[in-house]
């Protein structure tokens, strides 16, 4: 098996992850690999000795295959290293496939990636390509995978011209905000007012995160992400050395990597309404606490913007 798209793994302190991760791309033989590493963080002595273990890993190459490294000394922390990391990946090519140290892969996620990476390549339409499908599991279709509004990011693939619009500080999140574009693309007044939380938290710097502006950017250029059918990649992070997967009993944990078998495309891109609301329901709902006053926010936004239309 080849994969003919380029790959691009960050790495950072965490050789064990790292070498599992790796060995399935080994297995893939993608024809060009993106090596991104981050740096040691002040006050953790340990640091230093794991990255170089880490990045060990990695120089070990046994497929021909050129390799691009991007390594930097200073700790960037894991929203800007990304997002450079990133930036740098798509300056070079014009798509990728993404996963980090602690995504492990199944043998079938890489061609479902090039596959679909080649078939939607100028579909403005599609905007990535996700491994993930641990939200919705008992969501079925009769082809290889469906459409989502959710960007999931643990093992996926875009093209630069999506990567082109992400603005990492979402710098236009309060006009955003103000033209009513959230009420557009969610399916409840809850989901309304738990995003207009989180985009407003991660755009003030409440969060160390490059995900959520991914699905902002995502949802602004009016975009659908391809989810596979059966899950193909496993989160085996969940440790307590991650920054987000920290909690070892959580139900994603370790979530099994499956195979995808033969490709069968669906006939449109259409999205699929009711595996995002049961994501939303399964995900994020249980996090609602604190949007109340998003909620009265809401209401007097949309009782002022009625009433100065005169409707």
């Amino acid at each position: 098996m080849n994969s003919s798209a380029p790959v691009a793994l960050f790495v950072f302190n965490r050789p064990d992850l790292t070498a599992r991760t790796f060995q399935q791309i080994a297995r893939a033989k993608p024809p060009v690999l993106f090596v991104i590493a981050d740096g040691p963080r002040e006050g953790y002595e340990q640091d230093s000795r794991l990255i170089n273990q880490t990045r060990a890993i990695v120089d070990i190459i046994t497929w021909p295959c050129e390799v691009v490294r991007n390594y930097t000394d200073e700790n960037l922390g894991c929203k800007r290293r990304i997002s450079s990391g990133l930036n740098w990946v798509f300056d070079n090519v014009d798509r990728a496939i993404i996963l980090e140290d602690d995504c492990c892969p199944s043998s079938s996620f890489f061609p479902f990636c090039t596959n679909l990476l080649d078939r939607y390549h100028d579909d403005p339409r599609v905007v990535a390509i996700s491994g993930t499908k641990v939200h919705c599991p008992e969501v079925e279709t009769e082809y290889s995978y469906f459409f989502s509004k959710y960007f999931q990011c643990w093992g996926w693939a875009s093209w630069r011209r999506v990567w082109n619009n992400f603005d990492e500080d979402m710098q236009d999140w309060p006009q955003i905000y103000s033209s009513g574009f959230l009420r557009d693309f969610t399916d409840s007044y809850d989901e309304q007012c738990y995003w207009a939380r989180m985009f407003d938290k991660q755009y003030r710097g409440q969060f160390d995160s490059w995900a959520y502006p991914m699905m902002y950017n995502c949802w602004q250029l009016g975009g659908l992400v391809a989810l596979p059918q059966v899950n193909l990649v496993s989160n085996i992070g969940f440790d307590g050395r991650g920054t987000h997967t920290t909690n070892t009993n959580d139900p994603l944990a370790n979530f099994p990597a499956q195979q995808l078998g033969a490709m069968r495309h669906p006939p449109r891109v259409d999205r699929l309404v009711s595996a995002d609301q049961l994501t939303f329901r399964r995900s994020y709902a249980h996090d609602l606490v604190g949007t109340h006053k998003w909620k009265v926010r809401l209401r007097h936004f949309w009782h002022t913007m009625t009433c100065t239309a005169g409707l």
